[in-house]
């Protein structure tokens, strides 16, 4: 019991408003992720010529970034920030910013026959 003498009650109010703050600073962060992850349409790459869906490309290192937030709070937040606005939807395989429909004129017929596994290909 607290000096007010009210003991559980205040208690639940604390962590509900704990739960609330998370659940304020969460629902932001995943809609953000949900708008900016990768498209996973399936995109031809002019680069490697592949035929992949694509996926997010963040430029930089995860261990820089890491290092940066451990080290200093103000290098750490600008790494980050940079880091999540440079990120793209690039090529599946190669990573390549090079991505375009597949129903897209620039691909050409012979340009999916070789994108396209052989028959006498086996996984």
């Amino acid at each position: 019991m607290n000096h007010l003498g009210i003991g559980l009650p205040v208690f639940l109010i604390q962590i509900a408003g704990v739960f609330g703050l998370l659940a304020i600073i969460a629902v932001p962060v995943v809609l953000i992720w949900w708008v900016l992850r990768g498209s996973g349409k399936r995109m031809f790459c002019l680069t490697c010529g592949s035929i992949s869906e694509t996926r997010r490309v963040m430029p930089g290192s995860l261990a820089i970034e890491v290092v940066a937030w451990c080290l200093f709070l103000l290098p750490g937040l600008i790494y980050s920030l940079w880091r999540h606005s440079a990120a793209f939807s690039g090529c599946g395989h190669c990573r390549s910013r090079q991505v375009v429909p597949v129903t897209s004129p620039v691909v050409t017929l012979d340009d999916l026959r070789r994108a396209a596994p052989s028959p006498s290909f086996r996984p």
